[in-house]
């Protein structure tokens, strides 16, 4: 059973690029015990004995996670990803979409808890949704990931035709101290009639 969570060569065990802290940003002592304030009281915290005894006992971090729309879908399109919970210490639970080499999303944390996400919809392409969840185990940091492929294509439904203009037609008639209009029309909208 490990007694702290050293990864890395990092005292804390978190990496250092790690996604949930940022980019080469420095980690000190006072993170693991802010970390574990989700399951440990404020005794278990001030006491490195307690906190280490603490790491030792957390559950495994899970990611359970299956695509629960079609793979294959029309613009807007609007992925469901059924996300289980986790009785681990979750750090965060992200998703993300990647297409043409770009990375979108991934901003909103979900946090530990499940259910049926919905967080964006989709254009034309064809996109890696990442499911990634990242938290502290007995064993120490876990970052677990999952991917589907999705196939959007551009929606091929026919397009309303276009509006038949109306025809107006005018013919004058008669002698010239009696005139005469005769007005005939086609395709006129009936609100104009």
């Amino acid at each position: 059973m490990a007694t702290d969570i050293r990864l890395d060569d990092d005292p804390n065990g978190i990496p250092r690029d790690s996604g949930e802290f940022g980019f080469h940003q420095p980690i000190g002592l006072r993170l693991p015990g802010e970390l574990v304030k989700p399951v440990s009281s404020r005794q278990q915290r001030t006491s490195m004995r307690a906190l280490i005894e603490l790491l030792g006992s957390l559950p495994p971090v899970t990611l359970t996670a299956q695509l629960r729309s079609p793979a294959m879908g029309t613009e807007p399109y609007a992925p469901v990803i059924r996300v289980s919970p986790s009785d681990g210490l979750v750090i965060s639970t992200r998703i993300s979409y990647a297409s043409a080499g770009q990375v979108f999303g991934g901003d909103v944390n979900f946090g530990a808890t499940g259910g049926d996400l919905r967080p964006a919809q989709l254009g034309p392409g064809r996109w890696e949704v990442t499911v990634r969840r990242c938290g502290i185990s007995s064993a120490g940091y876990v970052s677990l990931a999952k991917s589907f492929t999705v196939r959007v294509a551009v929606d091929a439904s026919p397009a309303d035709p276009p509006p038949t203009r109306p025809r107006i037609s005018v013919r004058k008639g008669g002698p010239v101290d009696a005139v005469m209009f005769t007005i005939t029309g086609s395709a006129t909208p009936p609100e104009s009639r």
